[in-house]
């Protein structure tokens, strides 16, 4: 797929693309292979500053639903998820919109 067909995908542009691509993730399948919750943690290991917008946007492409349909209850399964985990959520951009 690449970095353009990512960029197409609901709730990804060229620069979540690009950076999926430096992680090795090159396809809704490859995100769907490892789960939305381990993209994330590979992306903030590559680039610290993602905040928990992205995660919202991986989940949301696994569930085929808009950011903004993410029920409250499944964001706050992730963020235990990330922090039982030892997770850090990035606090500086963990607003609900993306």
């Amino acid at each position: 797929m690449g970095e353009d067909e990512l960029a197409r995908m609901p709730g990804f542009g060229p620069t979540t693309a690009r950076w999926l691509v430096d992680i090795g993730i090159d396809s809704h399948a490859d995100i769907d292979a490892l789960g939305s919750l381990e993209v994330y943690r590979r992306l903030q290991a590559s680039r610290p500053s993602v905040g928990l917008n992205a995660l919202w946007a991986l989940e949301c492409l696994l569930l085929d639903c808009h950011w903004r349909d993410l029920p409250d209850s499944r964001k706050a399964e992730l963020r235990g998820k990330l922090e039982a985990d030892g997770g850090r959520p990035n606090a500086a951009n963990a607003a609900d919109d993306p």
